[in-house]
């Protein structure tokens, strides 16, 4: 997939859809450091040496000097994620993924923390990435609308409200999105694992920017270092 390790992505879809598998394996193919932000506790992460990397669960015991990092605050305090953002910022060539956006404003995008915000929308120019998905788009950062570079939507559709959220995102209405949805399902046996993706960047050089992708095949899923914690 040609997405560069700084840009902005946002992959969504329902629960079991594989946008986490997605999300996971794009972090696990990024060069630069980078912060896993496991906000709900469900992931754990192999070093090169297939060992667990132990989770930091506060800011200040971060130890910069890992390549990888797995942040953990199940708390869902807000504080912590903008003294988190806030460091990132202060640095340069750091990737993070946050499977869940909604978490990092309590649902609600008018609370999303400054740093945060900042970090979503400016932390490209220090070469850092943001690797996101959500499962309720209508409760994530505002910004984080505004500035994904990189769309993709796993099949099936989502619920209306989150579905009129992620159309205009991706430059469709309903209808092209879902009849886009449906062309994507037929790419898989089961129908299931597919996905939408819409490139911006793509989009400025005259072409659609979207294309339709099948799951992911076998060689990719055994590069991904994420792993669910029930499955370890």
């Amino acid at each position: 997939m040609p997405i560069r390790w700084h840009d902005r992505v946002f992959v969504t879809g329902q629960s079991s859809s594989g946008k986490s598998e997605v999300l996971n394996y794009l972090f696990s193919r990024v060069r630069p450091q980078k912060i896993l932000l496991d906000t709900k506790g469900e992931f754990a992460i192999d070093d090169e040496k297939g060992r667990a990397i132990r989770p930091t669960r506060r800011t200040k015991d971060i130890d910069w000097e890992q390549r990888v990092i797995h942040f953990q605050e199940l708390a869902g305090d807000l504080d912590q994620y903008d003294e988190l953002s806030w460091e990132i910022m202060q640095r340069r060539n750091i990737v993070v993924c946050c499977h869940e956006l909604a978490d990092l404003c309590d649902d609600q995008p008018n609370r999303t923390p400054k740093w945060v915000r900042q970090h979503i929308r400016k932390g490209n120019v220090f070469g850092n990435g943001w690797l996101s998905g959500s499962q309720r788009p209508v409760g994530m950062p505002r910004q984080a609308r505004t500035e994904a570079q990189h769309v993709i939507h796993m099949v099936p559709s989502l619920d209306v409200d989150d579905h009129k959220i992620v159309a205009p995102m991706m430059r469709l209405n309903d209808y092209e999105l879902h009849k886009h949805l449906d062309e994507a399902a037929a790419l898989a046996q089961t129908g299931e694992f597919s996905f939408v993706w819409f490139d911006r960047r793509n989009r400025h050089s005259g072409a659609s920017g979207l294309s339709l992708w099948p799951p992911l095949p076998d060689d990719r899923r055994r590069a991904i270092i994420v792993r669910r914690t029930a499955d370890v």
